[in-house]
């Protein structure tokens, strides 16, 4: 049975994994950030763990560099998974 993710462990999986597609872009944080319509430091914030994306940039930011969303997200194993109360989000 797998041992069930903590808040911060599911914000760690999904901030490393759009930081590793990130790195593998061709776009810089300044003009994911023109695109998404947010700060630079929003973009930092996102990859280095300080900042949730709300679900809608999450899906806007999957498209942006090319990936399913399903990409970023951890494998939860079908079970109810954390509840919110990580970072604040930053739209």
């Amino acid at each position: 049975m797998k041992a069930r993710l903590t808040d911060s462990d599911v914000a760690a999986i999904i901030s490393g994994r759009l930081a590793t597609q990130i790195d593998a872009s061709e776009l810089s944080a300044a003009e994911i950030a023109r695109r998404l319509d947010v700060s630079p430091a929003c973009v930092s914030n996102w990859r280095n763990n300080r900042r949730e994306l709300s679900s809608v940039k999450l899906y806007r930011m999957a498209a942006l560099l090319g990936v399913p969303a399903w990409e970023l997200l951890p494998d939860t194993g079908g079970t109810d998974g954390p509840q919110p109360s990580g970072p604040p989000a930053c739209d």
